[in-house]
């Protein structure tokens, strides 16, 4: 399957020279998790909302504005000098391998030099569930590859009772993108960095707001034994990118669609990735 078949072609995209709040609001109006920087139609790089978060310092727009202009303020001030990319006629495969190798959550799929779609983790992931049988996805046809064999064991979490100021300090320090909320080790909520950011974005001196307050609370889980492809098959239908595993009511785990790609890979490596 070639990646012209699974690419987005109407890619929304920010300029060097747009402040951080441009790239700030189209996240928030958006669902997307990268946006292509381009200048004159080529790309020069890829902005994350990891690398937007990581550089306000999880500040808000005031509070920037007042450190003055030595403090970065434009996404070429933080923008990567180097971006991973394919083009159309690319195999899904040699993308899966790229995310896995370069550890990219998205990759900028050019023609001519020129952007023409963006395809992300979430794209590679429904494009092998659709074309591989189930049996692809277990090391053999009578078991099948378990979530407990890819999860990230004894993932960060915080208490319910903790505060925002000591959750954003973790998601910077260990650049997570979701953090499940606990008590007394079982799984209560979930917060992502992008709620998170909007807490501290939108509301003056939060530090004392507790997790329970914010956290998502309608939780999507797979347990430790499920097959991948039951992990793979909730994070398309949900349009969700990780997943807590627990077991019983405890958290015992975190899997993420990078980590079902990393079975697809080891099973179907494409050289030079």
């Amino acid at each position: 399957m070639k990646l012209s078949e699974i690419m987005t072609t109407k890619v929304v995209t920010v300029g060097p020279d747009d402040e951080f709040d441009v790239a700030l609001g189209l996240f928030e109006r958006y669902p997307f998790r990268h946006l292509p920087v381009v200048h004159m139609g080529a790309l020069v790089s890829l902005l994350s909302r990891r690398d937007l978060s990581l550089a306000t310092g999880w500040r808000d727009v005031k509070t920037r504005r007042l450190r003055g202009p030595k403090d970065p303020h434009l996404i070429r001030h933080i923008m990567r000098d180097r971006v991973v990319s394919l083009t159309p006629d690319h195999e899904v495969d040699a993308a899966a391998s790229m995310m896995v190798g370069k550890r990219v959550g998205a990759i900028p799929i050019l023609e001519a030099n020129l952007l023409v779609g963006l395809v992300t983790g979430s794209d590679i992931l429904a494009a092998m569930r659709k074309r591989n049988p189930r049996a692809l996805w277990g090391q053999t046809p009578e078991a099948g590859a378990k979530v407990s064999e890819y999860m990230q064991h004894e993932p960060d979490a915080l208490e319910s009772g903790s505060d925002l100021s000591e959750a954003a300090g973790i998601c910077r320090r260990k650049a997570l993108s979701h953090l499940p909320v606990t008590e007394g080790g079982v799984l209560v909520g979930l917060l992502s960095e992008h709620e998170l950011r909007f807490e501290l974005e939108e509301h003056e001196g939060p530090a004392d707001q507790i997790l329970s307050e914010v956290m998502v609370r309608d939780l999507i889980t797979i347990g430790p034994d499920e097959d991948l492809s039951i992990a793979a098959d909730s994070m398309i239908n949900n349009k969700v990118s990780g997943l807590p595993v627990v077991q019983g009511e405890g958290l015992v785990g975190f899997l993420t669609d990078q980590d079902i790609m990393q079975h697809f890979t080891a099973k179907f490596r494409v050289p030079g990735f």
